[in-house]
């Protein structure tokens, strides 16, 4: 309903005996002051005018204004739905708050968790050392478990579904006292859950990530001298050959060179979003290319503790590395901070640039919630230029019960075998096409010190596996190269020495990195948007200017996590949330505290025995999850964000769900468990004018 002040001008005071006898406009400035929104619904129950009244869009857009906490001038407009009255409701009735379920299955602290793209199915990881498969029905069940220490692992840390979820990659720690080794298998969905292949991986928390639906990238590290080393990315088939002797199932990939005790981790791609590009080089087999390459510098952190889900400690490896002087390996790693890289100071929930305000990053929703299009002709929008409501109830409809059910369709995808051997292409002794889309490999990694504190970035043009293995040289040759080599000996004449400490005299032998993105702090997660346009990243600030003298002496980091957020298309931070929630281990013990974000919302762990969310527009810290020790990981339905699974040290699983699921579940909510919302304890205030 549209109110206009000509109804003031028209008014005679003298004739009003009751409330009804106001013109809209006045009861409206009225209705304003009320800072309940379930007053504004007890309201529109009274009479038809009060309901059109109460579903006016400037009652609802100062309401959710001075509810939330949030600036006017900031977000003048709704950013997800049309209307602040579905925005509203969105914030109150969509946020997974309430818990239906605590599971006991791991007997050891819960370390990781993943959703399947198809929201059916979610894995978790254990310093068990199990991985298990869920069913996400409600209540959640248990679909396939494997215990991993039967491959001699330690623990099991991560896990990620393919595109197609038919395959789950997990990683792994092996087994040894300081062992900074790990392994990845895959494991397959739709055969009793049988392994696949095993890969070894170096250090464990480059964890492994999918390239295409049946490749996935992992890391080998390699010391070159007592401060500098080189990580290998490797392609690798999901699958083991096993018709010809001569089929490849790993390809080189890439080789970084690190500096200062450094490596590169925690490997993830993304699909490259439409528009510039991030400054693309050759693809990664044009090997007979010059290779114009500087360094991709990384970390390495803490030893293994009984807390969480530590980072591996390559430098222990290295005894020597105490007696080197840190001048001697400098690296060039400095020339590498991408321009376009910006920091903003502003202290707020979450602080986005104005471009990213003004952006959208998507179109408009359904105006109600949860509504299908074809069903929502019922419910009309109100506001300005609108119509009222049909509803006798604002309230009623705040809380109507319109979420879609919750699948738990027992079938999973299949492929046929002979669809399956034709996608993989595993005994096709030739090159072919592994996936038409360009990628962007994205990983944390170092210059000053040997802790995580830049992303590197690499775009990977569409590229061919070579399917054929490389014989190598042959019997002549070796004979050859064996007679040189001897002949050297007995001369006396020594192979030059590599001074892998000069960059420079060594660049040729490495690949170049696009761009690297600095925090100064250290990472200890990160999580892509559902469209791969935006990275969301955890990381614990250094001191400012903190002026680092040894390598393996890194910066005290921060007790708070602060979240950075990264536009992929552009390389640069469109948002940030300092001290976003809470850690307290120090940099010899810290671990990772994995994020994950879905089209509404963004949640992380902390080590303050909560789960945190913020809703992803606004950046309004929504509400806080409690468990009884350090929440690791958290994860969205990808299909539906009405539920969200954490993970933590106390050894449980708990499941949550917004009102309006379990409205839709019937279940009991007055009587089930609440995380506590925050922006209630939030201080200050926004005026409740009426414009």
């Amino acid at each position: 309903m549209e109110v206009t002040p000509l109804d003031v001008e028209e008014f005679d005071p003298s004739t009003a005996t009751t409330l009804l006898d106001l013109p809209d406009s006045l009861i409206l400035k009225v209705f304003s002051y009320l800072n309940k929104f379930k007053d504004i619904g007890s309201l529109a129950k009274t009479n038809w005018r009060f309901n059109g009244i109460c579903d006016d869009e400037i009652l609802w857009r100062n309401l959710f204004h001075r509810h939330f906490h949030v600036g006017v001038g900031l977000f003048p407009g709704p950013s997800y739905y049309a209307s602040w009255r579905s925005e509203f409701r969105r914030l109150i009735d969509d946020t997974p708050s309430i818990e239906v379920e605590e599971v006991i299955k791991h007997t050891d602290q819960v370390l990781h968790v993943s959703f399947s793209h198809d929201g059916k199915r979610f894995a978790t990881s254990a310093k068990d050392g199990q991985i298990v498969v869920w069913r996400s029905g409600h209540p959640v069940r248990e679909e396939f478990s494997k215990n991993m220490k039967f491959f001699s692992w330690k623990y099991t840390q991560f896990s990620q579904f393919n595109e197609s979820d038919t395959l789950l990659l997990v990683s792994g720690v092996l087994f040894g006292h300081h062992s900074t080794s790990g392994e990845i298998c895959v494991l397959s969905l739709k055969d009793g859950f049988q392994l696949q292949c095993r890969v070894q991986s170096k250090p464990y928390d480059i964890f492994g990530t999918w390239y295409s639906d049946m490749f996935f990238l992992s890391g080998k590290h390699q010391w070159l001298n007592n401060m500098v080393s080189k990580s290998v990315i490797w392609l690798n088939m999901a699958s083991q050959e096993s018709q010809s002797e001569h089929a490849a199932v790993i390809n080189e990939l890439y080789t970084f060179y690190n500096p200062k005790a450094s490596s590169v981790r925690s490997l993830m791609i993304a699909n490259c979003v439409d528009g510039p590009e991030v400054d693309g080089n050759s693809s990664p087999q044009d090997k007979n290319m010059p290779k114009d390459r500087k360094p991709s510098e990384s970390p390495s952190c803490s030893k293994d503790t009984r807390t969480g889900n530590p980072l591996s400690s390559l430098q222990t490896e290295r005894q020597n590395l105490f007696q080197i002087n840190s001048q001697e390996h400098q690296g060039p790693a400095a020339g590498l901070q991408d321009p376009n890289w910006q920091h903003r100071d502003n202290i707020a929930n979450i602080d986005y640039s104005e471009e990213f305000r003004n952006t959208r990053p998507y179109s408009y929703r359904n105006e109600t919630p949860g509504v299908d299009e074809s069903l929502s002709g019922g419910i009309m929008r109100g506001g300005r230029g609108g119509t009222s409501t049909t509803s006798s109830s604002m309230e009623d409809l705040l809380y109507s019960d319109d979420m879609d059910a919750v699948e738990d369709d027992a079938t999973s995808s299949s492929t046929s075998p002979d669809e399956d051997k034709n996608r993989r292409g595993a005994s096709v002794e030739e090159d072919y096409i592994l996936d038409g889309r360009e990628k962007l490999l994205i990983f944390t990694c170092s210059s000053e010190t040997y802790t995580p504190h830049r992303i590197g970035f690499k775009r990977i043009k569409p590229m061919t596996f070579n399917g054929r293995i490389d014989p190598g040289p042959s019997v002549r040759e070796r004979i050859e190269e064996y007679k040189r080599r001897r002949q050297m000996e007995l001369d006396g004449v020594d192979e030059p020495d590599i001074n892998w400490a000069n960059y420079e005299a060594v660049a040729d032998r490495f690949d170049k990195v696009d761009h690297i993105v600095d925090l100064h702090g250290h990472i200890i997660g990160m999580a892509l948007s559902p469209d791969h346009r935006y990275l969301y990243v955890n990381s614990r600030p250094w001191p400012e200017g903190y002026t680092i003298s040894n390598p393996l002496d890194p910066p005290p980091i921060a007790s708070e996590i602060d979240i950075h957020v990264i536009d992929l298309k552009t390389i640069t931070q469109v948002g940030r949330m300092r001290q976003a929630h809470r850690a307290y281990t120090p940099n010899e013990e810290c671990f990772f505290i994995f994020l994950d974000t879905c089209d509404k919302f963004v949640a992380s762990g902390a080590e303050d025995k909560h789960g945190y969310v913020w809703d992803r527009h606004y950046g309004i810290s929504l509400i806080k999850l409690p468990h009884n020790d350090v929440v690791n990981s958290v994860a969205f339905n990808p299909m539906n964000s009405h539920m969200l699974v954490t993970v933590s040290d106390d050894n449980t699983i708990k499941i949550w769900r917004s009102r309006a699921q379990c409205r839709r579940l019937g279940l009991d909510v007055p009587t089930m468990k609440k995380g506590t919302t925050l922006y209630d304890l939030r201080k200050g205030r926004v005026s409740t004018k009426v414009s």
